[in-house]
């Protein structure tokens, strides 16, 4: 989509664990957010609901319901969210129960493709809920652990070049755009809610060097918090309201580097339990492999 492809946000579904302590917290929390949406959505889709509480009904699409109590299992930290965030998250599980429920109708569901996937996602999604098991159980690492590593390497968490914190939004006309930029001086929550409801928006922390030439050139500029835009790029007007900026060079807070810091400690000890857990598993069980096959040509 275009306005990932301005934000150059990429975002893995799968990634290959190597013995790095090179962004493994920002790894691990994105593959827990994404193992807790797609878990979700799975257990959403092959779900009925013959009876609800009204009362608890969040979002109904024909004969499917999102009650509070499976959006609480589907995002163990739903509350935690604010109000938008939380609007953007029905509403795309609206849009997917809809395009859901029309591939339905086509029997989609029944493509070995399809099967075959389901099949290969499951097992890893419980694989990893296996060892997630073990680890809990196995693995400390303690807060004083992180604040002592944090105090240690403090040089190791700055800022390799200027960040921004910012809702972006992109918006197909001047008019609309100018009424965005608006409402956001106004802080006029209702129509914000409204207006991203509506259009392509990213909310979260940004590098400069991720926006494309002319915003970043226009940002650079004024380097305070405030609402920035319209600005027109080939992709539609841009609305931009900064409200943190940081240099390069200035040290990431505890609190942001925190889950990494908790990654570097215990990779190690992670990937040196698994590989002992699966031998012992092993050992218990009937494996075979047979790479000669590899060299057979099928008919």
């Amino acid at each position: 989509m275009a306005f990932i492809s301005i934000m150059m946000l990429p975002i893995t579904l799968t990634a290959t664990r190597t013995k790095t302590n090179l962004g493994f917290g920002a790894f691990m929390r994105e593959s827990f957010w994404l193992r807790s949406l797609l878990t979700g959505l799975i257990l959403l889709s092959i779900s009925t609901c013959n009876s609800v509480n009204n009362d608890d009904v969040v979002a109904q699409v024909n004969h499917e319901f999102l009650t509070l109590e499976k959006l609480h299992a589907m995002v163990p930290h739903f509350d935690q969210l604010d109000s938008l965030q939380k609007a953007h998250f029905v509403e795309s599980w609206i849009q997917e129960t809809l395009l859901k429920q029309e591939a339905e109708k086509y029997l989609l569901e029944r493509d070995p493709q399809f099967k075959q996937q389901m099949d290969t996602y499951y097992r890893r999604l419980l694989a990893d809920k296996m060892m997630q098991k073990f680890m809990r159980e196995s693995i400390q690492i303690s807060d004083q652990e992180i604040r002592d590593y944090y105090e240690k390497n403090k040089d190791n968490f700055r800022r390799a070049e200027d960040e921004i914190f910012t809702l972006h939004v992109l918006l197909p006309s001047r008019d609309e755009a100018r009424e965005l930029r608006n409402v956001l001086l106004a802080n006029d929550l209702d129509k914000k809610a409204e207006f991203l409801r509506k259009y392509q928006n990213e909310t979260g922390l940004v590098k400069l060097s991720d926006l494309i030439p002319d915003l970043r050139n226009r940002l650079s500029r004024n380097r305070e918090p405030g609402v920035y835009g319209p600005y027109w790029s080939d992709f539609g007007y841009h609305v931009m309201n900064v409200t943190q900026w940081y240099a390069k060079d200035d040290l990431r807070p505890l609190e942001e580097v925190w889950d990494e810091i908790a990654g570097r400690l215990s990779i190690d000890q992670q990937l040196d339990y698994r590989l002992a857990i699966t031998d012992s598993l092993r050992a218990q069980a009937n494996v075979s492999f047979h790479p000669s096959l590899f060299t057979q040509t099928r008919p």
